[in-house]
């Protein structure tokens, strides 16, 4: 059977060698055996169309052969179905027996594919790269744009981001110019941003509470340390040597970095810190004041607008997890 030709006679020691000087492993179990059937098909088919092919041509040829045909078919017991089918079977195993040796010897791969394949040039090298480059530009054949939102989906997105932002604006104009500290913000232009992934697009895992403040806390935090080492005309630290157009680079793509590595990737957080590194000196006089107050504040009031905005909308559910 296929199964004892290629587990027992086929022996381990035979399939190591092989696959040592052609670095290719033999044919599976599955091939073996599929191999097997091909050739007992074939042989079958043959063999029957040339015993119906003589059949005919002896029926057209001589006619008065048919009563004796069948008179010799009835009575040889020999000559019947199953001694058909052995001599078949016998005659594959013997085929089937050679392309074994074939397989074990080499001899049935042709030289190409036993031959390892030539190493690449330079210029194919980069002439393939440069292929592989330029079909990105293309994009994705099955990626689509995001759909258009509703008459009613665009309106709660307008009430939304507009409520969101009213409520920071009015206790700013309220609330903290009166204060002792006019140096303190409540508004930054990050919000506008947040406001738009909040309620344009609340089912985003960029717009989930979690995300939202891990991120503003980590890329305010990561600002104001970073502005000890930037050389500015609004302090005076002896540790700085950052000068102002590289920490305008730097300092974003330190906090891009970090969201990336906890999971907490959200875009206005970048632009927070970035708002603190090109600031004036009533942003950068705040300090590690600037963590809490606008950036965790300001956070924590826009998420509870959202809260409370996107569910009373019966297509919209926030926040999709904690």
């Amino acid at each position: 059977t296929p199964r004892h030709s290629t587990r027992h006679r086929l022996s381990w020691r035979r399939q190591t060698l092989w696959a040592a000087r052609t670095s290719k492993p033999i044919q599976s179990t599955a091939e073996c055996e599929l191999t097997y059937l091909y050739l007992c098909l074939c042989h079958c088919h043959c063999l029957c169309f040339c015993l119906c092919l003589c059949l005919c041509l002896c029926l057209c040829l001589c006619p008065c052969l048919c009563p004796c045909l069948f008179l010799a078919l009835s009575l040889s017991p020999p000559f019947s179905c199953a001694s058909l089918a052995r001599c078949v079977s016998q005659r594959a195993r013997q085929l089937w027996r050679r392309v074994r040796v074939m397989v074990t010897t080499g001899w049935f791969r042709n030289h190409a594919a036993i031959a390892p394949p030539k190493p690449l040039t330079r210029l194919q090298r980069a002439r393939a790269w440069a292929l592989n480059y330029g079909s990105k530009w293309r994009g994705h054949g099955s990626a689509m744009p995001p759909p258009r939102a509703t008459y009613s989906g665009g309106a709660w997105s307008f009430l939304g981001a507009f409520l969101g932002l009213l409520l920071p604006a009015v206790l700013h104009s309220s609330v903290f110019a009166d204060l002792d500290h006019p140096d303190m913000v409540l508004m930054i232009g990050s919000f506008a941003a947040l406001a738009t992934l909040l309620f344009a697009a609340p089912a985003s895992p960029f717009a989930q509470p979690r995300v939202v403040l891990c991120g503003h806390l980590q890329s305010a935090a990561l600002a104001i340390a970073m502005d000890y080492f930037v050389i500015s005309d609004h302090t005076d630290f002896a540790t700085a040597f950052i000068p102002q157009w590289v920490a305008q680079g730097l300092v974003p793509a330190l906090c891009i970095g970090s969201m990336a590595l906890t999971g907490c990737i959200n875009p206005p957080a970048a632009a927070c810190a970035f708002i603190y590194v090109t600031g004036g000196k009533r942003v950068k006089d705040s300090g590690w004041l600037f963590v809490l107050c606008p950036t965790l504040l300001g956070c924590v009031l826009m998420l509870l607008v959202a809260l409370v905005v996107n569910n009373l909308s019966a297509h919209r559910r926030y926040p999709n997890f904690w």
